[in-house]
Parts: structure tokens; sequence; C-alpha cells
């Protein structure tokens, strides 16, 4: 399939996060204090931003997301919410290098997304929660998706706490079971009634 464009921002957006929380876990390692440390990376925002491979002519808003994210750090309001983490979800019939993009105390999980809120946004959620607790053996009850937008041009986030409820687990493990099923078989999946134009597959099968 190709990268349509919210799958290309929505890589960026990824791309922002993982880039602010290491600028900031860097600068406070070294002992600067969460001031100082906010316009040391703020002064070398643009070129840090370009170094991603992001051009803030055409999209000024990622600018404004990574400077929100940084002071955020900074000044401890998220601190230790986002650390991207890698785990082993091959027990449930995943990959072996899943990514989850946070987690938080207390066993929540955290999904950034990027785009309208989808509801396999939440069966997605509970598979990231079940791999953890397979690979973790602790609760993981609790997730969060943090929807990222361009807003004017300013970047602005809308947060959904989800109760990965017993009911979220079976709509995960049956959706994973009917890939299963479909990749043994060799059939392919039905077309989609209403294709989202973000479908990298789009093009594929319409």
């Amino acid at each position: 399939g190709e990268l349509t464009s919210l799958l290309q921002e929505g890589i960026m957006v990824h791309k922002v996060f993982h880039a602010a929380v290491m600028d900031v876990m860097r600068e406070l390692v070294l002992g600067h204090k969460g001031w100082e440390a906010y316009e040391k990376i703020a002064s070398s925002a643009e070129a840090r931003l370009s170094e991603l491979g992001i051009d803030i002519a055409k999209r000024p808003w990622m600018l404004d997301l990574y400077k929100q994210l940084v002071m955020a750090w900074c000044s401890e309001e998220w601190a230790g919410l986002f650390a991207e983490y890698r785990v082993d979800g091959s027990p449930l019939g995943l990959s072996r290098n899943l990514r989850v993009d946070g987690l938080a105390e207390g066993g929540v999980v955290l999904e950034i997304k990027y785009g309208r809120p989808l509801e396999f946004h939440k069966v997605a959620l509970a598979g990231y929660a079940l791999a953890l607790e397979a690979d973790l053996e602790v609760p993981f009850d609790y997730g969060i998706l943090v929807y990222v937008k361009n807003y004017n041009g300013h970047a602005s986030f809308e947060w959904d706490p989800i109760y990965v409820s017993p009911e979220l687990r079976k709509a995960f493990i049956d959706a994973r079971d009917e890939v299963i099923d479909m990749l043994i078989s060799g059939r392919e999946p039905p077309k989609a009634l209403n294709c989202p134009s973000s479908c990298p597959f789009r093009g594929v099968c319409t």
C-alpha cells in the first residue's frame, strides 16, 4: 500500500513525541532545571525537526507540537508518561517487536493517534494491554488514547480514557483469530463498506 498524507503525518507525530521525550530526558539527566532544559531545547527546535525530516514551512504545527510536548515534560506535567516500550507479542500470536507508545503508573497503557477516533483503536489498545500482561505479568486494565490534531496551525490534544474490559479483550481476540484464519485459509478479507481515505490499500481493493 501507499502512505497517504494522513499516515505520513501520523508517522511524523510519533517521531516528534519520541524526539521530545528523549531530548527532555537527556537534559534533565545532565542536571539542568526544567526551565533551563526547555530554553535549550526550544532554541534548536527547528533544527531538531529538520533532522527528523519534517519541513516546518509546510507543517508549522509540528513545531508547535514539539514545543508543547517539551514544555509539558520539562514542567513535569507528563513526566514519565511517554517512553516508547518494546514488548514481545509472540505469546499472543503477534509481532515479537511490538512498540507501545507509553506506560504510566498503575498499569496504564498509552497510545498516540493522529486523526479522528475510530472504534478499532480501542480494540488495538486492548491488544497492547494483553501483550504487556503476558510479557510483564502485571495487569493492564486501563489505557488512554491520546489524539493529536492540527487545529488551525496549532497542535491540540484529546485524551480518551479506556477501560480494558473483558468485552474489549474478547473483541481483540476475535479480530486476531479472524486474521489468523484468513492467513491459513488464503482467503482475502472482505471489502470494507466504508473505506477511509487514509487506508494505504484503498487503491488495491477499490
